[in-house]
């Protein structure tokens, strides 16, 4: 049997199996798309980066990168002007920092 140095016994392993080690999967009441962002969100991290305590931030952030998304294609292409000039942004406090 080989010899061990003090510091083999230092080392502390992580079980991976522990809930607190795992990437949180997605709430079930998100879409699909939502679920898409949720997970490639989570799996950009390490997976103890997101305890029970950020999931209704996730959740919230999930649910707006898909609504932005979707405005964002519904918006026009070229001549934003249109959304200042009396419609999208006409009457809000967009115009007030012109």
């Amino acid at each position: 049997m080989p010899r061990r140095s003090p510091a083999d016994h230092d080392l502390h392993v992580i079980p991976l199996g522990l809930p607190q080690y795992r990437r949180p999967d997605p709430p079930k009441r998100l879409s699909t798309d939502e679920a898409e962002i949720w997970r490639s969100t989570v799996g950009a991290c390490r997976p103890d980066q997101f305890p029970a305590c950020t999931f209704p931030v996730l959740t919230a952030y999930c649910r707006h990168a898909v609504a932005a998304e979707r405005i964002g294609r519904k918006l026009p292409r070229r001549r934003p002007s249109i959304l200042i000039s009396g419609g999208l942004l006409g009457s809000s406090i967009w115009k007030a920092g012109r």
